[in-house]
């Protein structure tokens, strides 16, 4: 059985879509969802949907967290939810959900244990009686939990970072959060057991997703209407991966045992934060730049992979690796299969690399330790004139001068997206988890370029 555990989401609809899909191209058979489905993001009503459509097609089991506990008491009492950063957010989740979902969290347990395929499993969105009992992997807490386990086995969300921790054949496993993330970058997370002959073993995942149309949505729903300052904070959390939120709420109660929206105003822009869509999308193409540390550039001959790659070099300052100069000779022979196989898994070990080119026998390979893709998917015309232009001349990513450009070469290069192509797309369908960038034209490269 393989199973995907998914915590956190936070009514970030676009990156639960993410994980879903992925977890889904991983061949999954089972969810298990340990809670705060919605608050804080714009779209709690796509995030529901979602959760409901998964469960009508897979074994689904799914617990609440205290976000959904605030939803059950609010609809009980109509008391705590007000306009404003403190609580207007929640205010907003409750305003944009509908009876049937409130009924749906009233029938959910914060705790339980099941069992799959003969392995029993305690489940809980932070502690087996505190909603809110935040630990991490780092925390001596984590000693009293696992003192309660009474299986061996706990999967925990709630502290938003992903890590495990086994202590006397007893293993705690968080999938860290999908919508929030807390751990230094932006990616969401999640995990996947394999369950089998009585087994467990876990993958942690992080995946890509369009944060920018998440940021987006912040700004295009009434959100802002109900909470700009803690909705600004949130977003800096999913943008940088770190607790801008916790910062937030610390230097507005320093202010005041109850603060005005100018307390929240003036706490915000001491942090340095800014609060216009046009702003969070400048920075988010900072983190996201910021976090390439090992990078693909892929592409058909002649569409000036290498140029790219050496020009993303001096920009980022990082070193780029020719899969050309590792695979042939100054005589134009290529080395043994092992010979380019070793030099490229050397490559591979550093810490921070660009590698350019496709070499398709090598393509998985590279894509299962990269983080970043850049797909140069230029015209059959640009990538031909491309490669008469390097006629002669001197290269730094061959070891010899190209004289003549052979009919075969050219054949290969009208046949790419025929031939190469679609298995080069079949590779990035498989590895979504990856930050991609597709270029259609060289102005598109060059405008990317020029604007880190």
């Amino acid at each position: 059985m393989r199973v995907a555990v998914i915590s956190d989401i936070h009514s970030n609809y676009y990156a639960f879509k993410a994980v879903v899909n992925h977890a889904i191209s991983q061949n999954v058979n089972c969810f298990i969802f340990l809670g705060d489905y919605v608050s804080d993001l714009a779209n709690p009503l796509k995030t529901m949907d979602l959760l409901y459509d998964l469960q009508s097609k897979y074994l689904t089991y799914c617990l609440r967290g205290n976000r959904e506990r605030y939803m059950i008491e609010y609809d009980e009492t109509k008391v705590g939810f007000n306009y404003g950063s403190e609580t207007g957010s929640l205010l907003y989740t409750y305003d944009n959900l509908r009876s049937k979902d409130i009924s749906f969290f009233k029938s959910l347990k914060m705790y339980d244990i099941i069992e799959i395929d003969g392995v029993k499993i305690e489940i809980a969105h932070a502690s087996k009686d505190n909603d809110r009992y935040n630990f991490d992997n780092n925390s001596s807490k984590i000693n009293d939990i696992f003192k309660q386990m009474t299986t061996n086995y706990l999967l925990t969300g709630h502290c938003h970072k992903q890590y495990s921790n086994t202590y006397l054949n007893k293993t705690i496993i968080n999938p860290g959060s999908v919508g929030v993330p807390q751990d230094r970058n932006w990616f969401s997370k999640y995990a996947i057991l394999d369950i089998e002959d009585g087994n467990v073993t876990h993958t942690f995942y992080k995946v890509s997703y369009d944060i920018e149309k998440t940021i987006y949505s912040q700004f295009s729903s009434n959100l802002m209407n109900y909470s700009k300052y803690w909705s600004i904070g949130i977003l800096y959390d999913i943008i940088t991966g770190d607790n801008w939120v916790l910062n937030l709420l610390e230097n507005v109660y320093i202010k005041s045992k109850k603060p005005t929206e100018n307390d929240w105003y003036i706490s915000a822009k001491e942090l340095g934060m800014k609060f216009t869509e046009k702003e969070l999308l400048e920075i988010t193409f900072k983190y996201k730049v910021l976090s390439m540390k090992k990078i693909l550039v892929i592409g058909c001959p002649g569409s000036g992979k290498s140029t790219f790659s050496r020009k993303l070099s001096k920009v980022l300052n990082m070193p780029v690796y020719h899969l050309d100069n590792m695979n042939w000779n100054a005589d134009k022979t290529t080395v043994p299969k092992i010979v380019f196989i070793e030099r490229l898994q050397e490559t591979m070990q550093k810490d921070c690399w660009i590698i350019d080119g496709n070499y398709n026998s090598t393509m998985e390979m590279r894509f299962k330790e990269c983080d970043t893709v850049f797909f140069l998917e230029y015209s059959l015309e640009t990538c031909l004139d491309g490669v008469m232009q390097r006629k002669g001349k001197f290269r730094e990513d061959m070891p010899w001068i190209e004289e003549e450009i052979d009919e075969e070469f050219i054949q290969f290069i009208k046949e790419f997206n025929i031939v190469s192509k679609p298995k080069i797309l079949e590779i990035i369908n498989r590895y979504q988890d990856k930050n991609l960038y597709v270029f259609k034209t060289r102005e598109d490269a060059d405008e990317f370029l020029n604007k880190i």
